[in-house]
């Protein structure tokens, strides 16, 4: 079961982090340009108005968060202050940041995507603070990432080939041994954002399918799904006591359905915590 937490709250609503120390969940509205915090406890909702469209954030290891801008920048940005910060920025033509995560080493992985979604004209990145490094290229929509931090598994969505791609990572996030973990190609709507559970199972968002899946990455197998009244679900990931229930974002789309709203649903699986960017590790000045 599913309940509305925000009724048509944003535009495109991406990126959904639970910070357990603050007890806190953010997430972004891409075209609002707006970072979006709700305390659990209170269900307060602030929102820091950004210079321009953000597509991703992480959680670091100070109070700080880091973001990804569409405008192909990484920055700082201090939740008390709202002040923003250029950390570093992609010269790529043609394309803009998309989906992005801080990986089990600190550094921040992010991808970009083809403007008119049509050309394989985007990559995925690691950023480590002061410089960018390609992990994959020839990318048209790089969306979700997930680790498999157990089995050193790294999972990757571009959205118009509608597979889940699994790699092999090593201790300086190199990727090897690509292959096809997911085929969703038979599904309604396209794979979007995606999260992993503490079992290895890969939750991953329907754009166009008005649903949440709950798919089993090692055997190909489908074990569930969460379907919502929005027709274009964006993100999901686990937050709250436990990390236990799935907060799941979404856009405008349907003039008739709950599009743009922020969603949470109580499911039989529990999440893991996720990684921060290591601002300190990787010289990040104040």
């Amino acid at each position: 079961m599913y309940s509305v937490l925000l009724s048509r709250h944003d535009e495109l609503g991406e990126g959904p982090v639970y910070d357990s120390r603050l007890k806190r969940l953010y997430w972004v509205d891409i075209n609002g340009m707006r970072i979006n915090f709700m305390g659990l406890q209170s269900k307060a909702v602030s929102s820091i108005r950004a210079p321009g469209r953000v597509s991703s954030l992480g959680l670091t290891d100070d109070m700080d968060v880091i973001v990804a801008s569409v405008e192909l920048g990484m920055y700082s940005v201090s939740t008390s202050s709202g002040s923003f910060r250029l950390l570093g920025s992609v010269d790529e033509r043609g394309t803009r940041f998309n989906d992005g995560k801080p990986d089990p080493f600190g550094d921040y992985v992010v991808g970009t995507m083809d403007l008119d979604e049509r050309e394989p004209l985007g990559s995925l990145y690691l950023f480590d603070g002061r410089s960018f490094r390609t992990l994959v290229s020839s990318l048209t929509i790089s969306n979700g990432l997930a680790w498999d931090a157990e089995r050193r598994a790294f999972y990757h969505i571009d959205s118009p080939r509608r597979v889940v791609m699994e790699y092999r990572y090593d201790d300086e996030m190199r990727l090897s041994e690509p292959h096809v973990a997911l085929d969703l190609r038979d599904e309604p709507g396209v794979p979007d954002g995606m999260t992993i559970d503490s079992e290895g199972a890969l939750w991953i968002a329907k754009w166009g399918g008005s649903a949440v899946s709950r798919w089993d990455p090692a055997l190909g197998e489908k074990l569930g799904e969460v379907k919502l009244p929005a027709r274009n679900i964006s993100c999901p990931a686990f937050g709250g006591p436990g990390l236990k229930t799935l907060f799941i974002t979404s856009a405008k789309g349907e003039a008739d359905d709950l599009g743009g709203s922020l969603f949470a649903a109580e499911v039989d699986a529990s999440g893991v915590e996720p990684f921060r960017f290591l601002a300190h590790k990787n010289a990040v000045v104040k």
